[in-house]
């Protein structure tokens, strides 16, 4: 999992970092809109610093736009909520001494049937 933020530092641009290394950076042009860079990604001018963010970011991580990476992180989020569910219902049985929720959580991940 890659995290991208926007951090100001005082800076007349603000930082765009990944973990803890500086990656880029989103900067106000002379016509008063944000560009964002990263590398060689550039975003287009944009109305917002995090609007200009969110373009070249997702570009930098292989996206074709900002709302192409929203619609992953969705679905990402989505199967972790199912899988988290699966999993606490499995814990929440072994705390009432009911095994059968554990045992089909591993007796399918061990086939490789599904994930946790």
């Amino acid at each position: 999992m890659t995290r991208l933020t926007l951090k100001d530092e005082g800076y007349p641009f603000k930082k765009i970092c990944q973990g803890h290394k500086w990656v880029g950076r989103v900067y106000k042009n002379a016509d008063g809109k944000y560009v964002g860079k990263i590398g060689t990604n550039e975003s287009k001018p944009q109305a917002t610093e995090r609007a200009a963010f969110e373009a070249v970011g997702a570009v930098h991580l292989g996206h074709a736009s900002a709302e192409a990476l929203h619609q992953h992180n969705s679905q990402v989020r989505a199967k972790n909520r199912a899988v988290n569910a699966r999993v606490n219902h499995a814990m929440e049985g072994l705390r009432r001494g009911d095994f059968s929720a554990m045992d089909k959580l591993l007796d399918d991940v061990l086939r490789g049937e599904k994930k946790p």
